[in-house]
Protein backbone atom coordinates (compact mmCIF):
# COMPACT_ATOMS: atom_id res chain seq x y z
CA UNK A 1 0.00 0.00 0.00
CA UNK A 2 1.54 3.57 -0.63
CA UNK A 3 -0.63 6.40 0.51
CA UNK A 4 -0.66 9.81 -0.97
CA UNK A 5 -1.82 13.10 0.48
CA UNK A 6 -2.56 15.67 -1.82
CA UNK A 7 -2.44 19.41 -0.59
CA UNK A 8 -3.57 22.52 -1.23
CA UNK A 9 -1.34 25.46 0.45
CA UNK A 10 -0.92 23.61 4.00
CA UNK A 11 -4.17 21.33 4.14
CA UNK A 12 -5.03 18.10 2.37
CA UNK A 13 -7.52 18.28 0.15
CA UNK A 14 -7.49 14.62 -0.72
CA UNK A 15 -5.48 11.22 0.44
CA UNK A 16 -5.19 8.72 -1.91
CA UNK A 17 -4.67 5.10 -0.98
CA UNK A 18 -2.56 3.10 -4.30
CA UNK A 19 -2.00 -0.22 -5.02
CA UNK A 20 1.81 -1.26 -3.87
CA UNK A 21 2.38 -3.82 -6.98
CA UNK A 22 0.36 -2.20 -9.51
CA UNK A 23 0.03 1.35 -8.49
CA UNK A 24 -4.02 1.44 -8.97
CA UNK A 25 -6.28 3.47 -7.05
CA UNK A 26 -7.68 1.67 -4.35
CA UNK A 27 -9.53 5.04 -2.35
CA UNK A 28 -9.74 7.98 -2.15
CA UNK A 29 -10.85 10.54 0.36
CA UNK A 30 -11.96 14.28 -0.91
CA UNK A 31 -12.48 17.42 1.45
CA UNK A 32 -15.41 17.84 -1.83
CA UNK A 33 -16.82 14.83 -0.64
CA UNK A 34 -18.39 15.55 2.77
CA UNK A 35 -15.44 13.89 4.25
CA UNK A 36 -12.41 15.95 5.63
CA UNK A 37 -9.14 14.01 4.84
CA UNK A 38 -6.90 13.08 7.38
CA UNK A 39 -3.30 14.62 7.41
CA UNK A 40 -1.01 11.14 7.81
CA UNK A 41 1.53 10.55 10.64
CA UNK A 42 2.50 6.91 9.93
CA UNK A 43 1.44 3.79 8.24
CA UNK A 44 2.29 0.51 9.46
CA UNK A 45 1.21 -3.06 8.55
CA UNK A 46 -2.27 -1.84 6.70
CA UNK A 47 -2.94 1.10 9.06
CA UNK A 48 -2.83 4.93 8.65
CA UNK A 49 -2.64 7.10 11.16
CA UNK A 50 -3.82 10.34 11.03
CA UNK A 51 -5.72 13.44 11.95
CA UNK A 52 -8.13 15.70 11.30
CA UNK A 53 -9.55 18.85 13.17
CA UNK A 54 -12.07 16.51 15.42
CA UNK A 55 -9.20 14.22 16.68
CA UNK A 56 -6.71 11.31 15.16
CA UNK A 57 -8.30 8.67 13.17
CA UNK A 58 -7.06 5.03 12.35
CA UNK A 59 -7.90 3.76 8.44
CA UNK A 60 -7.75 0.70 6.72
CA UNK A 61 -4.79 0.82 4.10
CA UNK A 62 -7.18 -1.54 1.87
CA UNK A 63 -10.25 0.43 1.80
CA UNK A 64 -10.02 3.94 3.04
CA UNK A 65 -12.59 3.23 6.03
CA UNK A 66 -12.27 3.75 9.50
CA UNK A 67 -10.71 1.12 10.95
CA UNK A 68 -12.20 2.06 14.71
CA UNK A 69 -14.67 4.42 15.59
CA UNK A 70 -12.07 6.22 18.35
CA UNK A 71 -8.39 6.92 17.78
CA UNK A 72 -6.30 7.15 20.84
CA UNK A 73 -3.87 8.84 19.40
CA UNK A 74 -1.99 9.68 15.70
CA UNK A 75 1.47 8.14 16.49
CA UNK A 76 4.48 9.69 14.39
CA UNK A 77 6.44 6.47 15.52
CA UNK A 78 4.44 2.70 15.16
CA UNK A 79 6.06 -0.80 15.98
CA UNK A 80 3.54 -3.57 17.07
CA UNK A 81 3.64 -2.31 20.86
CA UNK A 82 3.41 1.73 20.98
CA UNK A 83 3.28 4.69 19.22
CA UNK A 84 4.82 7.79 19.67
CA UNK A 85 2.17 10.81 19.40
CA UNK A 86 1.68 14.20 20.55
CA UNK A 87 0.53 14.73 24.48
CA UNK A 88 -2.90 15.28 24.56
CA UNK A 89 -3.88 19.17 25.74
CA UNK A 90 -0.24 20.62 24.27
CA UNK A 91 -3.04 23.37 22.94
CA UNK A 92 -4.71 25.60 24.49
CA UNK A 93 -7.88 24.11 23.73
CA UNK A 94 -6.43 21.10 25.26
CA UNK A 95 -6.17 19.02 21.88
CA UNK A 96 -2.81 17.70 20.79
CA UNK A 97 -0.47 19.56 18.88
CA UNK A 98 0.49 17.27 16.00
CA UNK A 99 1.88 19.98 13.65
CA UNK A 100 4.10 21.51 15.69
CA UNK A 101 6.42 21.08 18.87
CA UNK A 102 5.03 19.16 21.87
CA UNK A 103 5.61 16.72 24.60
CA UNK A 104 5.12 13.12 23.73
CA UNK A 105 3.67 10.37 24.71
CA UNK A 106 4.15 6.70 24.41
CA UNK A 107 0.18 4.71 24.03
CA UNK A 108 -0.58 0.95 23.53
CA UNK A 109 -0.91 -0.24 19.67
CA UNK A 110 -3.94 0.53 18.29
CA UNK A 111 -3.53 -1.24 14.99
Amino acid sequence: MTVCELMKGLDPYALVGLDRDSGAELWRIVADAGRVPPRVTATWHGAVYGFTDSGPVVLDGRTGMDRTATAAAAPFLVNEYFGVSAAPGSRPEGKPNYTGRSRQVVVPAIS
